[in-house]
């Protein structure tokens, strides 16, 4: 949830129009901070309270910049912490320092050559 809403949060803040600002900005709010928000975060009661104030102005593109702070710090102290402790990070470390194929490359090459196209290759 939290690396979603600061995902959606980025593309927010490229909108231009006020339209395209509105239906962004009232997703993000429905998704993410509504308590019935099917990936809702986790924010401390002033930043929620501040934001469900604000939707009721038009929108901006700053709406949500002290909630995406928020929980990027949470996922910096929080969940990047448990993503390191967690089963999968410490299978895929091991396969990546025995050289073995990760679960993403599905390339005929062999395993060293697929890594030299870079970490990203696999998403094209």
């Amino acid at each position: 949830e939290n690396l979603l809403f600061w995902q959606a949060v980025q593309e927010f803040k490229t909108c231009e129009e006020t339209e395209q600002i509105e239906l962004s900005g009232k997703s993000i709010f429905n998704d993410f901070i509504h308590h019935t928000g099917k990936h809702q975060v986790n924010l401390n009661s002033k930043t929620s309270k501040t934001v469900k104030a604000a939707i009721k102005e038009p929108f901006t593109n700053e709406l949500y910049d002290a909630c995406q702070t928020e929980i990027f710090q949470l996922m910096k102290t929080d969940s990047y912490r448990k993503f390191l402790q967690s089963e999968m990070y410490k299978e895929v470390l091991c396969l990546e320092l025995e050289g073995k194929r990760l679960p993403w490359e599905e390339s005929d090459e062999p395993a060293t050559q697929s890594r030299k196209k870079g970490f990203l290759s696999f998403l094209r």
